[in-house]
């Protein structure tokens, strides 16, 4: 008689339990003909609530002891020897304890242990699944007898919930980081919600039609964030992490065949290289640093966004940034390892907002959500004063061509905006894609290129040129640089454009009354979307007579500046 486990008296390890009705030969014969068992005629059985767990031969002694797989069927109980040891005190009642703080032979052990809980779990849920479709009576022989090799003739027609089983290997899965694990919860839930529309019995039914039929599936049913069809990319995405979730869980643990696997490999749609995340500007990072939040959550999603535009590092390693800072010859550098790539990265920081941000924190920066980042961080660009539109080109699945949609600019920032506008910023100031690679840990130059926003027509590098010329103090101070010293006095530009400015700001009622013509009205659209207005209006004359003559009105208009008009009406501004 063996000795009792952790929690109840057991039976011989193998023995089959006393006094159980049904026989191997009956339960054969009920599967195979499809004959109802006569339990379940009288009786109500709830099977799926029948829960396996875990229990040592000797839980309270200092030796590795058995581990034994248990559960109870019709009130007797049932176990099975997993064929492992544990040490008791390496035990936390689910499965055997890995840690750093242990030894490499016990992390090593444990694993094995654990793998085969894992294996035995499923076999149990598979079984179980049988038996409820098929409305079968549970049977102790066969369910030993399946969940310690699975090759029982009985069960062959079993149907498996390869979805959940899946499932199971990702929840114990350690190897991957949370963010992944719940993208491949979404990809798993998709081919579950497929494979419910076929007859799908077991892994050997998985084939490459079935495969392209789940592609062709995700086509249909994917939508994207705003209700059209995914883009080919992102199917392409699903599919392929769906692929190998397999041959990691199901062709690895034996579930699958190797050469099954090999042959459903399918064909990836062709994708369309589109990017067109946004990067902000100099002057809209200055205004986003200016700006005070109302709670200190949302100061807080702004400093990390501004750390990512000003260090090139993506949201998942900004908060590696503080953690081993070194300070030399009056630089400041910074040392990580990025998440995505692996890339070791070693740079100084070369923005001066970066340092002033992690002084702020005693460089200790706080750590944020990516959701709720993502969602927080358009509104506080809105709030702090981001404006303008953005045509967003989109591919989709089955699709020819192109679409286009148009967006508020606040609405384009995200997580993903960062490192896009630190290569921008870091392009325009003429510093090559070699070294900026280095700073942003991409492998490829290609990538840089893709990300470097300058490089898409002329309208950044002519806005940046437009920014150093008539408002230098708005441009981003690199670390050892001088504040910027404005002459207002030559400088009519600026100051029309500083009192332009503050007319919009501290008299927007005043503004709503005046009857504006087409030509005004154009001109407030340039002012909504562009950082430089004076420019259109020094060199285009627009007429802006109603807007001049209140602004002079309201005492806007610097003293020194001559305002004249000329037969359209157009304005011309000069020093007196």
């Amino acid at each position: 008689m063996a000795k009792n486990t952790c929690s109840t008296p057991v039976i011989n390890d193998f023995d089959a339990i006393k006094d159980d009705t049904n026989s191997p030969d009956t339960l054969s014969t009920e599967i195979k003909h499809g004959i109802q068992s006569p339990l379940l005629s009288t009786a109500q059985h709830f099977y799926k609530e029948v829960k396996p767990h875990y229990n040592l031969r000797e839980p309270k002694g200092d030796k590795p002891t058995m581990v034994y797989f248990v559960c109870f069927i019709n009130k007797k109980q049932v176990r099975i020897s997993t064929g492992y040891k544990v040490y008791p005190k390496q035990w936390n009642k689910i499965q055997a304890i890995t840690s750093s703080l242990l030894s490499g032979l016990d992390n090593a052990n444990n694993t094995i242990l654990n793998n085969k809980i894992d294996e035995m779990n499923v076999r149990f849920t598979e079984y179980i699944n049988y038996i409820c479709n098929n409305n079968t009576e549970l049977n102790s022989n066969t369910l030993k007898q399946y969940i310690m090799n699975r090759k029982i003739d009985e069960l062959k027609e079993a149907r498996i919930d390869i979805a959940k089983v899946l499932r199971t290997y990702l929840s114990k899965d350690t190897s991957i980081k949370d963010g992944t694990k719940d993208n491949n919860l979404r990809f798993i839930t998709k081919f579950e919600s497929y494979l419910s529309t076929l007859d799908i019995k077991g892994y050997e039914d998985i084939t490459l039609e079935v495969m392209k039929g789940f592609q062709q599936w995700c086509i249909d049913n994917v939508k994207g964030k705003a209700g059209e069809r995914a883009s080919s990319a992102s199917i392409n995405k699903i599919v392929e992490c769906t692929y190998k979730l397999m041959k990691k869980y199901l062709v690895n643990n034996g579930l699958m065949k190797g050469s099954q696997y090999a042959d459903i490999e399918i064909e990836p749609l062709k994708e369309k290289a589109i990017d067109d995340e946004i990067a902000l500007r100099d002057d809209e990072l200055t205004m986003l640093y200016n700006y005070q939040c109302t709670t200190k959550e949302d100061e807080d999603i702004k400093n990390l966004f501004l750390m990512e535009c000003t260090t090139g590092q993506r949201f998942s390693d900004i908060e590696k940034v503080d953690k081993l800072i070194e300070r030399k010859d009056g630089r400041t550098y910074i040392n990580l390892v990025q998440d995505k790539a692996g890339t070791k990265v070693q740079v100084d920081i070369i923005f001066q907002m970066a340092l002033d941000i992690l002084a702020k924190y005693n460089y200790q920066l706080p750590t944020i959500n990516k959701k709720k980042f993502n969602t927080r961080i358009k509104e506080i660009a809105k709030q702090a004063g981001v404006k303008g539109i953005e045509e967003q080109r989109y591919e989709q699945a089955g699709i020819a061509g192109v679409q286009v949609t148009k967006k508020e600019r606040y609405n384009c920032v995200s997580s993903h905006t960062g490192r896009r506008t630190f290569i921008t910023l870091l392009s325009l100031r003429g510093i090559p894609d070699s070294e900026i690679a280095r700073y942003s840990g991409h492998n490829t130059l290609s990538m840089v290129r893709l990300y470097d926003k300058s490089k898409t027509g002329t309208k950044e590098k002519v806005m940046y040129d437009r920014l150093v010329k008539e408002r230098p103090d708005l441009i981003l101070k690199m670390v050892g640089e001088e504040p910027v010293k404005i002459d207002d006095t030559n400088n009519i530009a600026y100051q029309f454009g500083k009192a332009f400015s503050k007319l919009e700001d501290e008299h927007k009622e005043d503004i709503k009354k005046v009857s504006f013509n087409k030509e005004v009205d154009k001109t407030f659209s340039i002012i909504n979307n562009d950082i430089d207005t004076t420019d259109f209006l020094l060199t285009n004359g627009v007429n802006e007579k109603d807007i001049i003559e209140l602004m002079k009105h309201k005492g806007m208009i610097p003293e020194d500046i001559e305002v004249t008009y000329d037969k359209d009406s157009k304005a011309i501004l000069k020093l007196k």
